[in-house]
């Protein structure tokens, strides 16, 4: 049967907490895709449908817009996003295995929970989680930049090599941590 001749639902048909992607991987038509992080925002999935693998490119989410401050941004595709440019507010972001968030400029806040369980990136700009980060198997670097954590941080490793770690919460670092440069806040626990 023709994949067109099925019939396509709204995103407002969805049970609460859900959105859907299409076309977000090679081989697969649909994904439902479950986020209760955002209860008054969206769920977007980063796609690379418009190419560059930009964060800051509208096209390259599944809404066709960029995630705003209510909304969760979501990595799930095995690609490896680059935040360049930008002053970007959002509430929530999830970072599955095989993906990856490079903060190379700009300045990215988060204001709810991370979920890291693949790797973030910071070696220009500024990475501000203003809320929990969880991750037993996800890697956070910082080679440049500031990345500042002000609520409770778990991760699987740690590596830096310059730019700044500083912010009001706490870091555990599950498996590996490696420190060759940069600085620590003096208000940061770890």
């Amino acid at each position: 049967r023709d994949l067109h001749s099925f019939p396509t639902r709204r995103s407002s048909d969805l049970p609460s907490g859900f959105t859907a992607g299409y076309g977000l991987a090679s081989g697969e038509a649909a994904r439902l895709i479950y986020s209760p992080s955002s209860p008054t925002g969206n769920s977007w999935v980063f796609t690379n449908a418009a190419g560059g693998l930009d964060w800051a490119t509208a096209g390259n989410w599944s809404g066709g817009i960029l995630p705003g401050v209510l909304d969760t941004a979501v990595l799930s595709s095995g690609l490896a996003v680059q935040h360049s440019i930008g002053v970007d507010t959002i509430f929530g972001l999830t970072v599955n295995s095989a993906n990856s968030l490079a903060i190379n400029g700009g300045s990215l806040t988060v204001t709810g929970s991370t979920n890291l369980e693949g790797a973030l990136t910071v070696a220009g700009g500024a990475a501000t989680l203003s809320g929990p980060l969880q991750g037993a198997t996800g890697t956070v670097t910082v080679q440049g930049g500031s990345l500042s954590l002000n609520d409770a941080s778990t991760i699987g490793s740690f590596n830096q090599s310059g730019g700044s770690l500083t912010g009001t919460g706490s870091l555990t670092v599950t498996r590996a941590f490696s420190r060759s440069g940069g600085s620590i806040g003096s208000t940061f626990t770890g």
